[in-house]
């Protein structure tokens, strides 16, 4: 199929729980990863201004996934999608 989850717009802000909320993120982004086996329909993004570049970064690095997969999530599948 050509569904593709953009990881962008997850957070922003700062807030007195953006650290368990943030656990929460990971935990339901880990989760969609292994419910459908695999990283090749997740592309990396960012709201910016709203959600900076090196926090998002951050929260993907954090993923509990295969270097493969988060090389995937960050470029290859952008790469891939849009024949760059």
């Amino acid at each position: 199929t050509n569904v593709y989850a953009d990881l962008s717009g997850l957070f922003s802000g700062k807030s007195p729980y953006m650290e368990k909320y943030l656990n929460f993120l990971l935990n339901e982004l880990n989760g969609a990863i292994y419910y459908v086996g695999s990283a090749d329909k997740f592309i990396f993004g960012t709201d910016y201004p709203v959600e900076h570049h090196q926090a998002a970064i951050e929260l993907v690095k954090r993923l509990e996934i295969k270097r493969k997969d988060l090389k995937k999530i960050l470029y290859e599948n952008a790469a891939r999608l849009f024949r760059l």
